[in-house]
């Protein structure tokens, strides 16, 4: 009503200023355009509602700014009344079904993610009311709780003190995307960790079809689950020496130094190894998957490395390692740790010490790695924004 009589207004004024036509057309234009963007503004912003309502969840407070008309949504760990949905509202998403930790109980809105659930969402409550049926979308971000990842490198300085330079350790969490490292780069002895990589090779040349599984298969498991040199050198011969077997590493595996010969590695390139495994990047899923299979079941004898700091009830794929010279030991171990909120990398590689004194650092360090990445609390929801309409 109120631009009808707007535009009455303008009519009368151009009749009665026809003599000023561009003044009159200019203000016709202005007037138009002053209409139209009300009613745009109207039409396609009035029936937003910024909403800022608590939210029943697992996790810790955490709050994020959003772009306009919406506004983030208050994310609380008690329970407190939420939007007041009726008790005929109904969750929905396009094209996708409803994530299983999103629920409407006692008329509140209940959202608790799993360790699994870590991902983006975009989900919709519709709920008719006495005056209109209204929507609320929501977008949710479900992230593992943050981790210090300095703080947790100071604390395994800390356990190795004095001994830090007979060392390389790296750790890297698979699903936060983030580690630390600690020696990373300096050159190691690998021990028998270097066959973990002619494990690689030869299955890749299994997946281009040069030779069957099974024909190989024996002396892969021996090679992996028990360490055995003979099954090594077998494989060796196959692949044609080493000098072949070292250029695919490089070329194949993207890996820079992890040999049998010369016998050197380290932290960072064997960590770059397990991402490749993990992701997939270097064999069919049919063959990665037995990869990883023979490193779970290696046999036990290997356990009391770094293992010994992992609950039993998680999978650990790993390849240790041992090798003896005259300035010391080298007593290794390496990891693809599969945990219950996110899966792992550690490496644990040291030179010139004991067996004894190395199984004795790789207790406590992989306790402490476990226990900040892996224990602990529930994922958190991060970034919840919401806004609502009535649909005309």
């Amino acid at each position: 009503m109120k631009r009808l009589e707007l535009l009455k207004k303008v009519k009368r004024y151009l009749r009665r200023n026809r003599e000023d036509i561009p003044i009159s057309l200019l203000l016709l234009g202005l007037t138009i355009i002053t209409v139209s963007t009300v009613y745009i503004n109207n039409f396609v912003f009035g029936s937003f509602v910024h909403i800022s309502n608590p939210l029943v969840i697992a996790g810790t407070t955490q709050t994020k700014q959003h772009q306009e008309y919406y506004e983030s949504i208050e994310v609380i760990t008690d329970t407190k009344e939420s939007i007041p949905f009726d008790d005929n509202a109904e969750l929905s998403v396009q094209k996708k079904k409803v994530p299983s930790f999103v629920t409407i109980k006692n008329r509140k809105l209940v959202i608790q993610p799993a360790h699994s659930d870590v991902g983006n969402y975009n989900f919709k409550v519709t709920t008719d009311t006495q005056k209109a049926q209204i929507i609320y979308h929501y977008t949710v971000q479900v992230i593992l709780p943050p981790v210090d990842f300095q703080a947790l490198k100071k604390e395994v300085k800390k356990i190795l003190g004095e001994e830090i330079d007979h060392y390389a350790i790296a750790a890297y969490d698979l699903k936060r995307k983030q580690g630390f490292y600690i020696n990373g780069n300096v050159v190691m002895r690998p021990g028998s960790t270097s066959k973990l990589p002619y494990g690689i090779i030869v299955l890749r040349d299994v997946d281009a079809g040069k030779y069957s599984l099974g024909s190989v298969e024996p002396y892969l498991k021996r090679m992996l689950q028990y360490s055995d040199n003979t099954a090594m050198m077998h494989l060796d011969n196959l692949l044609g020496g080493y000098q072949i077997h070292n250029s695919r590493v490089v070329e194949e595996l993207g890996v820079g130094n992890w040999f049998r010969h010369p016998h050197t590695c380290t932290a960072n390139d064997i960590v770059k190894t397990y991402k490749g495994i993990y992701y997939q990047k270097y064999l069919s899923k049919e063959l990665n998957d037995y990869l990883i299979n023979l490193l779970v079941n290696a046999h036990p004898g290997f356990d009391n490395r770094i293992k010994q700091g992992i609950p039993d009830t998680l999978d650990v794929a790993h390849k240790t390692g041992y090798v003896w010279t005259d300035h010391g030991y080298a007593y290794n171990d390496t990891a693809l740790i599969f945990g219950n909120k996110t899966d792992f990398i550690l490496v644990i590689l040291d030179k010139d010490t004991t067996p004894d004194a190395a199984v004795a650092m790789m207790k406590p360090i992989s306790e402490t790695v476990y226990n900040e990445l892996d224990g602990g609390d529930n994922p958190v929801v991060l970034g919840i924004s919401s806004f609502r309409y009535y649909p005309y």
